[in-house]
């Protein structure tokens, strides 16, 4: 189903940004 798995891109990839930024930040 695209809906469950843009649903899952968008859960996953909502933390990794936010490790990411904290990374970009160091």
């Amino acid at each position: 189903n695209e809906a469950n798995f843009i649903a899952m891109i968008y859960l996953i990839g909502s933390p990794v940004g936010r490790l990411i930024d904290q990374a970009k930040s160091t």
